[in-house]
């Protein structure tokens, strides 16, 4: 008998067990009597697996809009006055590269280097939402996403990755989107449950994983990418997402 992987097959069994019983203990009679749920117990619980939420509100979705999307065609001029303002411009997967180089202009400042470029790609607090700001390895990172309607997009995105007195490397991708009108059916599944399941993705875990982020966005999967054709475009499903402190996106069905 291969006993390693009889014990693997009951690790996950257990695993299983416990996200079933802990959700029938903690949330089904709440849920069932519509009172507040203990948020608090969640936390507790993913904390002693080494899964430290302490970053994430309980939150409530009720329906869905329903949108279509397709990436956004850089303007040529917006492209120039990039260059114009020293930014070095590369692409790589249809994401647009966006590096300056400290090196070369000692003294500019980070903060206005970074509000210049949203000045002239035309992102504000209107349009988009930063996620997360974290210092790791000397390098700090930014996350801003998408946000139309108060909802947030994860395919539009500007990546910041900064090294002081070296360079900033900017990852932008913008969408165009069109609201259909319509919502999707069935309600979102709540984030009680949902982030349980961090317990079975993170399960191999040895030292504490942060999470940074944890909210519902609009997502398409990799399988059908985006189309950046004129006619066709995707159609994003609601997904919660989790973001790890080390950059990590893990995401669950949204819909139920």
């Amino acid at each position: 008998m291969d006993w390693k992987k009889t014990k693997n097959i009951l690790i996950v069994a257990l695993l299983i067990m416990n996200i079933f019983l802990i959700y029938n203990i903690y949330f089904k009679e709440d849920i069932q009597r519509h009172n507040f749920v203990d948020f608090s117990a969640v936390r507790n619980l993913l904390l002693e697996r080494k899964i430290d939420i302490s970053n994430v509100e309980q939150m409530e979705y009720t329906q869905m809009q329903k949108y279509s999307i397709k990436k956004n065609k850089y303007d040529p001029v917006t492209l120039s006055e990039l260059e114009s303002n020293y930014f070095v411009l590369s692409d790589r997967d249809d994401v647009l590269n966006i590096y300056f180089n400290l090196t070369d202009y000692e003294g500019e400042n980070y903060s206005e280097i970074l509000e210049k470029l949203k000045s002239i790609i035309k992102i504000d607090d209107t349009n988009s939402k930063l996620i997360y700001n974290y210092e790791a390895n000397g390098k700090t990172f930014f996350l801003y996403n998408q946000r139309y309607n108060d909802d947030i997009l994860d395919d539009g995105f500007l990546r910041v990755e900064y090294l002081p007195e070296m360079y900033i490397l900017f990852e932008y991708q913008w969408l165009d989107i069109v609201d259909s009108g319509e919502k999707f059916d069935g309600d979102i599944y709540p984030i009680e449950k949902s982030i349980l399941s961090l317990l079975e993705e993170l399960s191999d875990i040895k030292d504490m994983v942060k999470i940074v982020d944890f909210q519902i966005v609009y997502h398409v999967e990799e399988k059908d990418n985006l189309i950046i054709d004129n006619i066709v475009m995707s159609e994003p499903l609601p997904y919660w997402r989790a973001i790890t402190n080390d950059g990590r996106n893990i995401y669950f069905n949204g819909l139920r």
